[in-house]
């Protein structure tokens, strides 16, 4: 046929170069991995980068409580939930180990948790050791199944998780968002009631003034140009309008005095100065302190 084809003076050379570049087609599809990444399957991913042995047999467990329906041992629940570096670390492990999108909202969670830490810690709360490292050890657990996941199903988030938290328009607002909760939870903000305490003020009883202060290296109160200074002072937990202060009183005694602050009708404030023996006098703002 090709003879008879050729003497015809029919070309046959531009078919056969179509069915080479079929044949090496087929090749190359032949060659590719079988594990080779496919999402929409659920088949596994080939991991970008080999694992050692100890992740090789961490996989193998995993294998094994990813399918379910086989009894675990001891060991195997320890390989499955034990992560020292996971616990050590937290969110900056999940960076290390590639897995982005799941450490940032880790940290973006622990901002959250040790806000509110810190917020029951300025209202008198009492923490055991438990509460600040409970979010290492639920980190500690999942480590190892997330590093799975990642590796072989290239999952970017939970799978409880909407598609749309993998979105960077998600990760970063959440991250930011989380970063200024936390600062305004845990920011210490009982300066400015000693800033707005500490001034020069008029005792309405006597006319005697008084200067307050409760800001400087050398916190003192001053009466009539009597100095007495203060050890400590401590902002109420409660109502931080109250602010209670040790001073240094006569023959090494410290008693404690209280000062309130409260408001006029105007919306201006006033002092309320209460002595260790009941003595009570109301302080009129005069001027603030020339430090």
């Amino acid at each position: 046929m090709r003879s008879k084809l050729l003497k015809a003076g029919v070309i046959t050379y531009i078919q056969l170069a179509e069915s080479n570049a079929a044949s090496v087609k087929v090749q190359k599809e032949q060659e590719k991995p079988s594990n080779v990444v496919n999402q929409t399957l659920g088949e596994p991913l080939l991991s970008a980068k080999p694992l050692n042995d100890t992740w090789k047999d961490r996989f193998e467990v995993l294998e094994k409580y990813e399918k379910g329906g086989v009894k675990l041992t001891f060991k195997d629940n320890q390989v499955i939930n034990f992560n020292l570096a996971a616990f050590l670390f937290g969110p900056i492990y999940y960076f290390i180990k590639g897995m982005w999108i799941k450490g940032a909202y880790l940290l973006g969670a622990l901002f959250v948790f040790y806000g509110f830490i810190s917020l029951a810690a300025e209202s008198g709360g009492k923490l055991s050791t438990g509460a600040f490292l409970g979010p290492n050890f639920l980190i500690m657990t999942f480590a190892n199944k997330d590093y799975y996941r990642h590796v072989k199903y290239g999952d970017k988030i939970w799978r409880w998780m909407p598609k749309w938290c993998k979105s960077p328009f998600s990760v970063v607002p959440t991250i930011l968002s989380t970063g200024l909760l936390w600062f305004v939870l845990s920011y210490n903000f009982d300066f400015l009631t000693l800033d707005d305490m500490s001034g020069v003020w008029l005792a309405d009883s006597d006319r005697a003034m008084v200067i307050v202060d409760l800001v400087s290296a050398n916190k003192s109160i001053t009466i009539n140009e009597k100095r007495f200074p203060i050890r400590q002072v401590f902002v109420d937990s409660n109502d931080s309008s109250i602010v209670s202060i040790e001073v240094e009183w006569l023959q090494g005694q410290i008693p404690i005095w209280t000062l309130s602050k409260l408001e006029n009708e105007d919306g201006t404030f006033y002092l309320d100065l209460t002595l260790h023996n009941g003595a009570r006098d109301e302080l009129s703002f005069v001027r603030s302190l020339q430090i």
